[in-house]
């Protein structure tokens, strides 16, 4: 693979990851607002990586709490986009609905059995169970979606002469 080749591949794969990023987090400030009042209190759980504990219990928006969780859960969501879109993910998986559905499952059961209570995504601080599953749900879509729009502008570029 030449380094064109490469950063093409990381650019489709860093808007992969902003795309589930982006779905996940409407998600989670939705249900941050229908359950808490608070559109940032869901956000605020992940920055628990750098303030701690109580930052999951935090529910007003401010820099130290909510800019600090976003930039976690969307660094987080581009890792997974990575695996989504590996060759190894595209092999046992062909269909992107499958291998969505599979990375955002193990996203969950990493995110929520395998990690340290501290390196969660904090989502559980403030949101229930059922919101959290529609924010996994959400971020399978934002792969796909993600996914199916890189390939089509791809397309559109190179049937019409375009350099990609």
């Amino acid at each position: 693979m030449n380094l064109t080749q490469n950063k093409r591949r990381w650019l489709r794969q860093l808007w992969i990851g902003a795309v589930a990023s982006a779905a996940s987090s409407a998600v989670v400030v939705l249900e941050s607002v229908y359950q808490r009042d608070h559109p940032a209190a869901g956000t605020n759980g992940a920055s628990q990586w750098i303030w701690g504990h109580n930052a999951r219990y935090q529910r007003r928006a401010s820099l130290r709490y909510t800019l600090v969780g976003y930039v976690i859960h969307h660094a987080s969501s581009t890792l997974w986009a990575v695996v989504y879109d590996s060759q190894a993910a595209k092999r046992l998986f062909p269909r992107p609905l499958y291998r969505a559905a599979v990375t955002a499952a193990v996203a969950a059961i990493v995110d929520y059995g395998v990690m340290p209570r501290r390196f969660t995504p904090g989502f559980e601080g403030q949101l229930t169970r059922s919101a959290i599953v529609t924010a996994y749900i959400a971020f399978a879509g934002g792969l796909v979606f993600g996914s199916g729009r890189c390939k089509s502008r791809l397309r559109h570029r190179t049937s019409t002469g375009s350099n990609p």
